[in-house]
């Protein structure tokens, strides 16, 4: 049994209830028939592999990397998460020489104008 809460989409109207859809592949097969099963099973994939691509788009992915990608995608599988110097780096390499130049001065004023240093803490020289 599954608890199932239905509200209307205004949230004037809401109700609760049990209803039974099995406990396994074969018993929703058993009480709804194969071809129901699999139709809302395709409606289900569908839904989700058009999710994971749309995702991709928005993060500005190329074509063939989505095709790839998609090619080996599977339902329930984490996606990639990018680390957050990986995000900076490709964020980074979209802006123009102006912008650059804007974020390093702005970097600069963080750190209270201080020069840049180098990965032992030593000022540059």
């Amino acid at each position: 049994m599954a608890a199932i809460i239905a509200n209307t989409k205004d949230g004037d109207h809401s109700i609760a209830f049990d209803y039974d859809f099995g406990e396994s592949l074969q018993e929703a097969v058993e009480r709804f028939g194969a071809e129901i099963v699999w139709a809302h099973t395709l409606r289900s994939l569908t839904i989700a592999v058009q999710g994971a691509a749309r995702g991709m788009m928005k993060s500005g992915k190329a074509k063939e990397e989505i095709l790839d990608a998609m090619s080996k995608w599977k339902p329930g599988t984490p996606r990639e998460v990018k680390s957050t110097e990986e995000k900076m780096a490709d964020l980074v390499s979209k802006m123009s020489p102006q912008q650059l130049e804007a974020l390093q001065a702005q970097l600069r004023a963080a750190q209270g104008g201080a020069e840049p240093t180098s990965r032992k803490g030593k000022n540059r020289e």
